[in-house]
C-alpha cells in the first residue's frame, strides 16, 4: 500500500498515522528530544552536512512563520549521517517532522478542542 504524501514548504513528506506504533514513536522521540544544532553535534561538520542542514533551516524558517510554537534541530548523528527533527504548531494543528537522508516523514495531529 502506497503511503499518503503531503508537500510542505516544497518538500514531500510521507504522512504517518499518529495511531500507529511508528507514529507514536516519532511523536515520543521528538517530544523527549534535546534537539541540537549541527555545530553542537559535530565539532567540524563537512561542507556537505552544512549545506544539507542550511537548506533544512531555510525550509524550517519558512514553514514556522506565524507558528504558535516551533522547534528544530538535529536528533542524532554518526560520522556519515544525521537526522533532523522539528515540531511546528499552527492553526490548531501540530506537525512532527522526522527527516533523514532516506526519507521525510510527518505526523499530523489536529486539535479537536
Amino acid at each position: 500500500m502506497a503511503r499518503k504524501k503531503v508537500n510542505i514548504g516544497g518538500y514531500d513528506f510521507d504522512i504517518i498515522n499518529p495511531d500507529t506504533k511508528q507514529g507514536t514513536g516519532i511523536i515520543q522521540d521528538l517530544q523527549a528530544a534535546n534537539l541540537k544544532s549541527l555545530y553542537t553535534l559535530y565539532k567540524r561538520p563537512s561542507e556537505t552536512k552544512e549545506s544539507i542542514y542550511d537548506a533544512w533551516i531555510d525550509w524550517y524558517n519558512e514553514i514556522s512563520l506565524n507558528a504558535d510554537f516551533a522547534t528544530f534541530g538535529c536528533l542524532r548523528g554518526s560520522s556519515n549521517f544525521f537526522s533532523i527533527g522539528a515540531i511546528v504548531s499552527r492553526d490548531n494543528t501540530i506537525y512532527y517532522f522526522y527527516i533523514t537522508a532516506s526519507y521525510n516523514r510527518v505526523v499530523i495531529l489536529k486539535n479537536t478542542y
